[in-house]
């Protein structure tokens, strides 16, 4: 036997070992050598089933497939031989035909169903049938302008005439422009127009927003505008230094009675400060929107406080002000402070080291009190736990109810080559950057050769003295740097010249001739490389491949002419993701909601994301919060510009996460113009926003395809988090006492990005959407959410603990000893205690 195969060997028996401890907590070398040599002594895979059985073996069926498998596939005796046996016939020896599959995994055989269209039709019909919810004001007219579709009775055929109005309505110039669909309509007259929608009053002035008005005086240091939109008559100052031009005098730029746009930039009192450069004088449009495009966080100039006032603020131009300000009047869950550090406060402020005005929510909190109203709302501990029960349809199937066979993962194997591959950029940037440094420290030694010292040393030796000429010399023959090209051959150099040789030979033949042709026979026959790539079936969501199926009327999985058949696993886990989101009935069959998502290119998760925001009335916002997800990453770290890129940065966060940075991002953008400059100066990748903008814009299509409306929630962030837990309730975390967080469902440590908004705070349950495998697995697009979403979002998966026993979290958690931090874990104990001896003084321990 030589070398190699004795490698091959040695591998086998360590992959034996490994299963060994994983399947029975066994890891012993020796067992793993005689089980081998048992199955090498085999001649089938029954027989080795036997001889298990003889010797009293009692292994389980998935233990002695991997084993029969690793075998055949390692050992240097059946490598010569041929096993390229079919799927079918592979089944077949492990004793599970497809037959018996049929009957055992009956949710992943059931009859197909021929798509009917009809059926089609009627359900997309129903679904563009109006919700006649009892909140809502109910209408009276179509939203057609055609007179001759309506009818004067409103009996029976007023449904009627309303589908073929809609249905005569389908073009983009009828039809009234996504988000004005609330406009008001003459209830008592058949008239064909539509009442133009009342100018919102203000009770005051807000800060930061456009009015209109008209100039009523002019003076040497500005104008008096005139506000309308105001209750009152509310004048303001437009001081000269706020015109956007050097003007000599107000009368060159403005006349008495001139209709203006102006921006409130100052309140102080019964004072109005205006401002006219920060406004496009013809559109409207706010030419300095930062202090109005984000939540939370960006209110605030860059190193400001993260709250903001809400009295100041006012939307974005998507939803209205009453709504900002009945949620900002909320009930607003957060923790009360301890006492501790209401008294270490209040003796700030008595020392003068704090200023009261920094912490009002001290006073909110005393007057709340004495009112009796509780502003502040306690945090209930409430803890979520996993179902245990399966879905209906895939009852007895799944991993809990049966022990199924372990998934083969085909990969490339373990070697130098694939080592190369995978790592090839990083080893050679690692030797271009080793290079470089050897070439900067000969040039720094050089210069730090000192050649009058040299020269005034008596006792220098003559041999190692340097001449200034002997340094210009090696200075000129120094080789140049490969990427200078001298300036006279790029202007002697020929333009659009072909590369390479002209040849009539073929492409085969061309193969033939090169050098590396002569070890073909030994490159496919190493045992490095596979004789096909991986296939692409493990490479995708297999979610979102079954509800492709489910879609086009195929139910029956296991006889379904798959290339590379997927596992039954991960079948089965794909079709309980899909029930949990509501995709599946209880009979494994496709929903309307999950029809819907069908049609939808994206990942199950992300379409549910998208026509759940729709029902919480914040789709505007998830429309743009899942196309910036289809990027890889909008913000760049230049090496000599780092602090200033994290700066940059932390302007658009938001307390809440990572989604609602992204949706910051976006409207920023788009309130500066979709500017370039503006992305670079805000370290922002100019080609990726607009690859956002072109999938916004085609998720927008499929929206008004299905008569989705396309609206926006304000500044209620909260309908965004919802709609966020709607889809990637699987992607739950909560904060680990010790470390880091811990996955809901299986517990796995998980750890916030260090690019993350959330990152160093206190955010107690949150959701991902990926996670990033490096020397930790870290959560990528991190949002913090309340535990009681997710039993909202998917009460088919989770369900809250019971309060009158320990759930499964309390029962794993340890006690851990709480008296010297410093000190180790198990220092408390006696056994680890030491104490002097009886006589000779010796150490000891107890016990």
């Amino acid at each position: 036997m030589d070398d190699l195969e004795s490698l091959e060997l040695l591998s086998l028996v360590s992959k034996v070992t490994s299963e060994l401890q994983n399947h029975l907590g066994v890891s012993e070398k020796t067992l793993a050598e005689f089980i081998i040599a048992q199955r090498v002594e085999c001649g089938s895979f029954d027989e080795f089933k036997q001889k298990l059985a003889t010797i009293g073996a009692d292994f389980p069926p998935s233990l002695v497939e991997s084993i029969d498998r690793l075998v055949l596939t390692l050992h240097p005796k059946f490598k010569g031989q041929n096993h390229g046996q079919t799927r079918a016939d592979e089944n077949e020896k492990h004793g599970q035909s497809a037959e018996e599959k049929t009957k055992v995994f009956k949710g992943l055989s059931i009859p197909d169903k021929e798509v009917d269209v009809i059926d089609d039709t009627l359900a997309l019909l129903e679904s563009l049938e109006p919700k006649r919810a009892e909140k809502e004001r109910p209408r009276k007219r179509s939203r057609t302008p055609e007179r001759d579709d309506y009818a004067d009775d409103y009996g029976k055929r007023k449904r009627k005439e309303r589908y073929r109005s809609r249905s005569r309505s389908r073009s983009r110039s009828i039809s009234p422009p996504r988000g004005r669909r609330k406009g008001r309509y003459d209830d008592e007259y058949d008239g064909d127009f539509r009442r133009p929608p009342p100018r919102e009053v203000d009770e005051t002035p807000i800060l930061y927003k456009v009015y209109e008005g008209h100039v009523t005086g002019i003076k040497d240091f500005g104008a008096f505008v005139n506000l309308h939109g105001v209750k009152g008559k509310i004048d303001g100052l437009v001081h000269v230094s706020a015109f956007g031009q050097r003007v000599n005098h107000p009368s060159d730029l403005l006349s008495k009675g001139q209709e203006v746009k102006v921006k409130v930039i100052k309140l102080e009192g019964g004072r109005v400060g205006l401002s006219m450069k920060d406004v496009d004088q013809e559109t409207g449009m706010d030419l300095a929107p930062q202090l109005r495009i984000g939540s939370g966080a960006n209110m605030e100039a860059l190193g400001g406080r993260g709250g903001y006032d809400t009295k100041n603020v006012v939307t974005n131009g998507f939803g209205d002000k009453g709504a900002f300000q009945a949620t900002a009047n909320a009930r607003q869950h957060k923790k009360r402070m301890t006492s501790p550090e209401r008294w270490e406060i209040r003796q700030m402020i008595a020392a003068g080291i704090a200023k009261a005005s920094d912490y009002p929510e001290l006073e909110e909190d005393y007057q709340a009190t004495l009112k009796g109203e509780g502003q502040m709302e306690l945090e209930e501990d409430v803890d979520i736990e996993v179902r245990d029960e399966e879905p209906p349809f895939l009852a007895g199937q799944t991993k809990q109810s049966l022990e199924l066979s372990p998934i083969r993962v085909v990969k490339a194997p373990d070697g130098s080559l694939n080592r190369a591959a995978m790592a090839g950029t990083n080893l050679a940037k690692e030797r271009k950057e080793l290079r470089q440094q050897e070439t900067e420290a000969k040039k720094a030694e050089e210069k730090k050769v000192d050649l009058s010292s040299q020269w005034q040393d008596p006792m220098a030796n003559p041999e190692t003295r340097k001449f200034a000429s002997d340094l210009r010399k090696n200075a000129q023959a120094a080789p140049a740097a490969p990427d200078a090209v001298p300036e006279w051959k790029r202007a002697v150099a020929p333009k659009e010249v072909s590369l390479g040789r002209r040849t009539n030979m073929s492409i085969k033949e061309q193969r033939e001739s090169l050098p590396v042709f002569a070890f073909r026979e030994q490159l496919i026959t190493a045992s490095e490389m596979l004789p096909t790539t991986i296939p692409e079936i493990q490479r995708q969501n297999l979610s979102n491949t079954i509800l492709m199926l489910k879609a086009m009327g195929i139910n029956d999985l296991l006889r379904f002419d798959f290339m590379d058949p997927p596992p039954v696993n991960t079948m089965l886990t794909a079709l309980e993701e899909l029930y949990a989101l509501a995709a599946l009935d209880d009979e494994g069959l496709l929903t309307r909601l999950g029809r819907k998502m069908a049609d939808f290119p994206m990942e199950p998760a992300l379409a549910k994301v998208l026509i759940a925001s729709v029902e919480k009335g914040c789709s505007d916002e998830m429309v743009t919060i899942v196309a910036m997800l289809n990027l890889p990453n909008v913000f760049y770290r230049p090496k000599e510009k780092q602090a200033q890129a994290d700066q940059k940065k932390a302007k658009f966060h938001d307390p809440h996460g990572d989604h609602l940075t992204l949706l910051n991002v976006y409207n920023s953008w788009k309130n500066n113009g979709y500017a370039n400059p503006w992305c670079f100066e805000n370290f922002i990748q100019a080609r990726s926003m607009r690859r956002a903008k072109d999938v916004r814009d085609q998720i927008v299509k499929i929206m008004d395809r299905h008569r989705h409306p396309v609206i926006s929630c304000g500044r209620d962030t909260n309908k965004v988090r919802q709609a966020l837990c709607a889809g990637f309730f699987r992607n739950a975390a909560r904060k680990d006492p010790q470390e880091g967080y811990k996955t809901l469902i299986e517990g796995t440590p998980v750890y916030l990005h260090p690019s993350s908004a959330l990152f160093g705070k206190q955010a107690e349950w949150v959701v991902y959407h990926t996670l990033v495998l490096t020397t930790r697995e870290y959560m990528h697009y991190t949002t913090s959410i309340e535990p009681k979403w997710l039993v909202e979002a998917a009460p088919t998966f989770f369900k809250m603990a019971p309060t009158d026993k320990l759930s499964k979290r309390k029962k794993a958690e340890r006690i851990e000893p709480l008296y010297n931090k410093y000190a180790g874990a198990d220092d408390w104990r006696l056994s680890a205690q030491r104490r002097g001896g009886r006589g000779g003084g010796g150490g000891g321990t107890w016990g």
